[in-house]
């Protein structure tokens, strides 16, 4: 019955739709790229744009945008469309992608001299690349000032792509009667809007992926047994300890002082500060001094007679009631609400107070806990129909704060979330430690107390009108599945059980499996690659909030979900989810390095003091060396006894978003720490440093970034791995899209020398420029010393000179504090402006080898060995600091407290050549396994160790003999000792020695027959490698347009031609097309020429 009545209401909308369309809209741009079409501006400059054909979805014309630029991006821009300052404008078009990723309908503004506005991400439409033609839709505000707009459709500099655009339409919705987003920019502001009918919302929604819901607010009871979670969350007598002391302030007031104190409507938190040294948010608060709030950079506190709140803003709440806010406006025009900032940190001081209190109460059973709850739980519930929705996370520092009157609609949120209530963010406006204190507290004689003395009903009042109307709230947004995302589902789940509106469950849950399955590579890491946001992502709200509320979960008797059509009994998330679910844990308990602290991959944020658990989780992986092929990243490691080793390298996809420009960069973790370290993430208008290649532990060429944004040209492609030998592990890939096509690859050799002794070997091939510069960084928390000797152990002379010349640089300025600096990303010169007090080494002819080491306070670092390349006189060698911003936090003013000590070794090619990087890098600069490095031809590597000779050599298509060994081969390795042949390692080739031949065969390569499950490969027959092949465990997997992707095997099974892999492969087969798709992100399609390649490699 339920179920038709949602049908029936659905239907009435919409017909209603058809027979009255909406009058508050206005068509002001309309172009499907027909004949005669005069919406465009032919006058500007058109680039990599057409009108054809080709791109038509309707009619018989659609522009298609082909970039074949690795460097630029296309143009096409509309003309001059008319507009008001304060309009709402709703764009509207058509598009399909055809090959790549990568662009971007931005929404320019224009004052009446035709300057152009600053360009915000808010007027920017990133499109998600799609092979099906897709409607998207998408809301502006016209700013102040601003008379015209202007489209423009670009693809990003350095992205490959193809993509069709159609049926574009701009339509001006009228204010009056939408309850728009206002921004202030007066005192006072007297206009009227719809307030929020007493019958809860209205407005249906609709997103991408999920049919048509109909958020009903009538209350519809049910009967429930509270407490809904008895034991969830957990408290310890520990923390139960804890918690009482933090209650004092609390308890010391009586319960009608407490009511008195909680706030009669919401604050902010992104308040602004005179200081200008950060973005607005970074404030502290004391419940001992409530009436003012200290900014933790300045130190000053607010309000104070020098910066008086002599401004105000009046804005209107859901509940029709106008609400006064005082702010006060700096010389620059920002505006400070120190008032409303301790608004919203007592706001978020009462809840967690009243979380904690309702946590004792369940647990002893005390009432004094059970009323203190109770008194907070009714303030907060009664002052809520007055809380304001605005904007105010992604405005910028000089920004004032987007209010909106009265209530929202989909046509007027504000995108990414931004329209929040309780928070400052929709994803957290569910008031989860609200509900749990609720459900703790339900049965006991004092909320039944507060709830008389107030005059308020359990149900309109607290469920319908406080945590209905919060969720209701936030689905007004629409869906956008991002790294917050599970938090925000997690406290929807949670209120639709404590309330009892199962449709919150299936909203929550539905979502959930969708996102699982189509926002996560294979290997189950989170589609950007910043471990940050992965465990973010995933750890805490999917494992500790999210399947605790959703586990064991069963609708009432008889209903029948109207969002997703299910009938949920005993949810098992295990069993529900599919395979994905396990490999998204064991991804990410790979995100950290051994002593807690994330791999700083991407915008990792990297605290001072690393993690003691996984979010939550006290197991650690066991370190081991592994792969994750459908992100990008591997780690090789020594064994568990001694010192601890690993060495990662990442060659991850730029999509979509919080990616460097890293590709082949390396990290070092050894002696407790990470040593060649990557920045990850700052706060600081620095930020643009930490994004760039030069930032990276990698090769430069021409100064230049690499290429990324994009699924495909931002990521490398493994090309092998073998971690089968404890002694001799090998991995290469390829990241020649990164540069444009060229030579781009990076070798490792993890050498495992015996008794915890370790090296490294490093091979960097690049070309296609004239200047190449290999970088190694040292620790970003504290400085390192760093000091060069030669191979007699004699220290080398440094002269001050600068890594590039100022004629180069120009006029280098520091980053805004704005961060609107990201432009210069493609000036060839920028990033090394951040290189500071650098010198040049100065090398004698009698020198062979430069040992650079890195040393910390204690006396523990590494060393790298810098062969002299006596065939050049071009190669020089530069050390100096550059930011390491960790220390830094989010103060600008610290950007250079604990700067990065950097090498760089330079080559020159005039000619544009490749050149190969050969060094050593010992993890344990006190462990000195090295004393000399010769390199007897290109991709050879002979390193003396003691009594030992190493050689070690990549892609040696010749035959080459040394020492009596005569070798050839794509990988290996070999020792001689006492002129005896010690160890070897050999892949695809062979190694003679004293007349025996030690042969690793050539990679064996099959064709793809059938996929039998998630993780099994059927071959075509006869394809399987016969007996005498010994594969590793390493296969490679090559598509159509040389992506490749790299799995290790879990089992085969010879007589039936399969191959089981661990994890997930990823893809599903057509037979019919022979072709595959990636079922996980990004769905990636590719044609007939899928290879499957085994390797073998025979060592000792």
């Amino acid at each position: 019955m339920r179920r038709l009545f949602f049908l029936i209401i659905a239907l009435i909308i919409v017909l209603l739709c058809q027979v009255y369309p909406a009058k508050n809209q206005s068509i002001i741009f309309s172009s499907g790229f027909e004949k005669d079409d005069k919406n465009w501006d032919t006058d500007t400059r058109i680039v990599m744009s057409e009108i054809t054909g080709k791109a038509a979805r309707s009619g018989s014309s659609g522009l298609r945008v082909t970039d074949n630029d690795p460097q630029k991006g296309s143009q096409f821009s509309s003309r001059l469309i008319s507009v008001n300052p304060g309009d709402y404008l709703q764009l509207d078009f058509w598009t399909r992608c055809i090959k790549g990723n990568g662009v971007g309908v931005y929404c320019w503004f224009f004052e009446k001299d035709h300057n152009k506005k600053k360009t915000e991400k808010s007027d920017r439409i990133d499109i998600i690349p799609d092979n099906e033609w897709k409607n998207i839709t998408n809301t502006f505000i016209v700013p102040e000032n601003m008379i015209s707009a202007r489209l423009w459709i670009h693809s990003y500099d350095g992205n490959l792509v193809i993509q069709d655009f159609d049926d574009i339409i701009v339509k001006k919705i009228n204010n009056a009667e939408t309850g728009q987003i206002k921004k202030n920019t007066s005192s006072e502001n007297t206009e009227e809007n719809d307030s929020e009918n007493d019958n809860g919302f209205k407005n249906a929604f609709s997103d991408f992926a999920f049919p048509l819901v109909i958020t009903n607010l009538e209350y519809n009871k049910r009967n429930l047994e509270h407490p809904v979670f008895s034991n969830w969350p957990s408290i310890t007598d520990d923390r139960m300890s804890k918690i009482k002391t933090g209650i004092d302030q609390i308890m010391a007031m009586s319960p009608e002082e407490l009511a008195d104190f909680c706030p009669k409507n919401n604050g902010f938190r992104w308040i602004g500060c005179v200081c200008g040294r950060h973005r607005g948010e970074l404030f502290d608060w004391d419940v001992e001094n409530p009436d003012k709030i200290t900014c933790k950079m300045c130190k000053r506190s607010f309000p104070a007679e020098d910066y008086p709140e002599n401004k105000s803003a009046t804005v209107t709440a859901p509940s029709g009631k106008q609400l006064k806010y005082t702010y006060h406006e700096l010389s620059n025009g920002q505006k400070c609400y120190f008032s409303a900032g301790i608004l919203r940190h007592k706001q978020d001081y009462l809840v967690d107070r009243a979380y904690e209190l309702a946590l004792l109460f369940r647990k002893t059973g005390n009432e004094k806990y059970a009323e203190y709850a109770s008194v907070i739980l009714c303030s907060l519930a009664k002052a809520y129909p007055d809380f304001i929705f605005k904007k105010e996370k992604f405005n910028r520092p000089k920004d004032d704060i987007f209010f909106y009157n009265g209530m929202i609609t989909p046509e007027t949120c504000a995108p990414t979330y931004a329209a929040a209530r309780f928070s400052d963010w929709a994803v957290s406006d569910i008031p989860w430690q609200m509900l749990i204190c609720y459900d703790a507290i339900f049965n006991s004689v004092s909320l039944k107390k507060w709830l008389s003395r107030l005059k308020m009903d359990r149900y309109q009042d607290i469920e319908c009108n406080f945590f209905q109307k919060a969720a209701a709230g936030t689905l007004i947004n629409k869906e956008i599945f991002f790294n917050m995302s599970p938090m925000y589902w997690s406290t929807m789940i949670m209120a639709g059980r404590i309330i009892g509106m199962p449709e919150y469950v299936h909203i929550g849950a539905s979502r959930l499996q969708y996102f699982l399955k189509s926002m996560f590579y294979f290997d189950g890491h989170w589609r950007e690659s910043t471990t940050t946001y992965f465990v973010q992502t995933t750890m805490k709200p999917i494992y500790v909030f999210c399947l605790p509320v959703l586990t064991g979960y069963s609708d009432p008797d008889g209903y029948v979900s109207a969002y997703d059509n299910k009938i949920y009994k005993n949810f098992n998330p295990e069993n529900d989810f599919g395979l994905l679910f396990g490999n998204i844990k064991d991804a990410a308990t790979k995100c950290y390095l051994p002593n807690g602290q994330l791999v700083p991959l991407g915008d990792t944020d990297i605290k001072k003091e690393p993690s003691s658990t996984y979010f939550g989780f006290s197991e650690r992986y066991e370190p081991s060396s592994y792969l994750l092929g459908g992100i990008g990243r591997a780690a090789l490691n020594s064994e568990p006894n001694g010192n601890q080793i690993q060495l990662h390298m990442f060659w991850d996809s730029k999509y979509p978003a919080h990616a460097h420009f890293d590709t082949l960069s390396i990290l070092l973790y050894s002696e407790g720490k990470e040593r060649i370290s990557d920045i990850g993430y700052t706060h600081t208008h620095y930020a643009i440093w930490s994004v760039c290649s030069a930032a990276h532990n990698l090769v430069v060429i021409d100064y230049k970034n690499q290429i990324r944004n994009d699924a495909y040209t931002g990521r490398g492609d493994i090309e092998y791995m073998d971690i089968d030998d404890k002694d001799v592990q090998i991995l290469e890939v390829d990241g020649k899209r990164t540069v444009g096509g060229k030579p781009y690859t990076r070798t490792l050799f993890l050498i495992n020398k015996g008794n915890g002794k370790y090296y490294i070997a490093d091979f960097f091939l690049a070309g296609g420029g004239e200047t190449y510069d290999y970088l190694i960084h040292g620790d970003a928390f504290n400085t390192d010393n760093l000091s060069l000797a030669d191979n007699s152990r004699r220290t080398i002379t440094m002269a001050e000179e600068p890594v590039i010349t100022k004629r180069y640089l120009g006029d280098w300025q520091e980053p805004g504090v704005t961060r609107d600096v990201y432009e210069t990303y493609w000036h060839e010169y920028y990033t090394y402006g951040f290189m500071r007090e650098t010198k040049k080494a100065i090398i004698d002819s009698k020198t062979t080898l430069v040992r650079a080491v890195f040393t910390d306070s204690e006396d523990k670092g590494f060393a790298l060995i810098i062969p002299v390349d006596r065939n050049s006189n071009t190669d020089e060698i530069f050390t100096g600091i550059n930011p390491g911003l960790r220390v830094s936090s989010r103060d600008n003013k610290d950007v250079w407290k604990e700067p990065r000590k950097f090498i760089c070794v330079r080559k020159k090619n005039i000619n544009k050549a490749a050149v190969l990087f050969q060094t050593i890098i010992e993890p344990d600069k006190n462990v000195s396994l090295i004393d000399d490095i010769a390199i007897p031809q290109k991709g050879i590597t002979v390193v003396k160790s003691g009594t030992e000779t190493d050689y070690i050599f990549i892609h040696q298509e010749k035959e080459t003999t040394l020492n009596n060994v005569t070798f050839k081969g794509e990988f290996g390795f070999f020792t001689l000792a006492a002129g005896k042949l010690k160890k070897y390692h050999i892949m695809n080739g062979y190694i003679v020695y004293n007349d025996k031949k030690i042969e690793a065969k050539s990679p064996h390569m099959a064709a793809l027959s059938d996929v039998k499950d998630e993780s099994t490969l059927e071959l075509s027959s006869g394809a399987y490698p016969d007996k005498a092949f010994n594969h590793s465990r390493f296969i490679k997997i090559i598509h159509d347009n040389s992506i490749s992707h790299g799995y290790l095997i879990r089992t085969t099974d010879l007589p039936k031609a399969r191959v089981t892999v661990e994890g997930s492969l990823g893809f599903i087969y057509n037979k019919d097309t022979e072709s595959i798709k990636f079922n996980n992100f990004p769905g990636y399609k590719f044609g007939k020429t899928v290879q499957i390649i085994f390797y073998e490699a025979a060592h000792n």
